[in-house]
């Protein structure tokens, strides 16, 4: 936004001191300086960079503690509203990893409304749960979920299990309570997980279950 920016204000001074005439119509003449059309563009880019850079702030503070978290350099970036009508690799999630023969990507995309309740968790993740808790809580969930692909397992049953499982940790490591983090393990645990799809869910997703990890992160142990 800041290149665009830039580049649009020094577009305008070009054509003024290409294409500046008198009332004459000549050329080399003295018309003032557009100070405020070029105003007007640097203004309008700074107002619309500040929640830019928040996303990338935001972009780069979970993909430091995730990687730091699996042990590996992962990459988490936030899809804008556009990518909700143009999106080239043809899926809906709220996020998602790319495969290829090699394995997994190691770059997870996430989709607008995935980054819009990430900023509400790092709003709230010192202060406690909004009202409206489930936009916050999916979000974060989202970034546990799909780290259990980065870190290579591709059955979204099992990703999903075992991301229930760490859902605490992650909330921590992005910089939660451990209040808040415990909160939202056991909010998406009660409220979420029963009602997600035959591709997602699992019975075995339970304490003394086969997918049950051992964890005392699980919130059946919380």
């Amino acid at each position: 936004m800041v290149v665009i920016t830039l580049t649009a204000a020094l577009c305008s001074y070009y054509v003024w001191h290409w294409w500046r005439a008198d009332s004459m119509g000549n050329r080399d003449g003295k018309a003032a300086f557009p100070w405020m059309p070029i105003g007007v563009v640097l203004l309008v880019g700074a107002v619309a960079d500040t929640p830019e850079r928040r996303v990338r702030t935001m972009e780069r503070d979970t993909s430091v503690a995730m990687s730091r978290l699996l042990g590996q350099p992962v990459t988490y970036e936030c899809g804008n509203l556009w990518s909700l009508f143009f999106d080239r690799h043809g899926h809906m999630a709220r996020g998602y990893v790319m495969w290829t023969e090699q394995g997994p990507d190691t770059v997870a995309q996430l989709r607008r409304d995935s980054c819009q309740g990430l900023a509400e968790f790092f709003k709230h993740r010192q202060k406690g749960l909004p009202d409206n808790p489930r936009p916050m809580v999916e979000a974060l969930h989202v970034v546990s979920h799909e780290a259990r692909h980065l870190a290579g397992e591709h059955r979204e049953d099992k990703a999903e299990c075992q991301a229930v499982q760490r859902n605490f940790e992650v909330a921590e490591a992005l910089g939660a309570s451990r209040e808040v983090a415990r909160s939202i393990a056991l909010f998406y645990w009660q409220e979420q997980y029963p009602h997600q799809s035959q591709t997602y869910f699992s019975p075995e997703c339970k304490a003394g279950g086969a997918l049950d990890e051992k964890i005392n992160t699980a919130p059946w142990r919380l």
